[in-house]
């Protein structure tokens, strides 16, 4: 699968190591989020999870790192930002850390911010592949 500068690199884990994707959302807005682990073709998506950052539930999720391992797939995620408030000049954040212990696996942060003019709605996709 061919990359580009819109598509991050992530460090292929240890053998055997714990892969952790968390989802941060701030600036005190309302956000939800969807995580998906493709195949290495791209296709065929698994959920790795999905939530809110309003409720009590932690926004971290464990990947299955064994057989076929992560190696040349692709992790992909939407999250949606809205201020709970007023729509805009508001403020946002988001971040997405893909981590084996407490170690990011991405080459570069992977983070969004800005102003809000009415909801957001990021995408981004990071590939195992270093």
């Amino acid at each position: 699968m061919a990359t580009s500068d819109l598509v991050k690199q992530l460090k292929i884990p240890s053998i055997g190591g714990d892969v952790w994707v968390d989802v941060l959302i701030g600036q005190a807005q309302w956000g939800e989020y969807i995580v998906r682990l493709f195949d290495k073709d791209g296709k065929n998506p698994i959920l790795v999870g999905s939530g809110n950052n309003v409720d009590t539930l932690p926004d971290s999720f464990q990947l299955d790192t064994s057989d076929p391992g992560l190696k040349g797939r692709l992790l992909g995620w939407v999250i949606t930002i809205a201020s709970p408030e007023k729509p805009n000049g508001q403020l946002y954040y988001a971040r997405v850390t893909v981590r084996e212990g407490s170690t990011s696996l991405s080459t570069d942060p992977i983070e969004y911010n800005g102003e809000l003019d009415g909801a957001k709605i990021l995408m981004g996709y990071a590939i195992f592949s270093i």
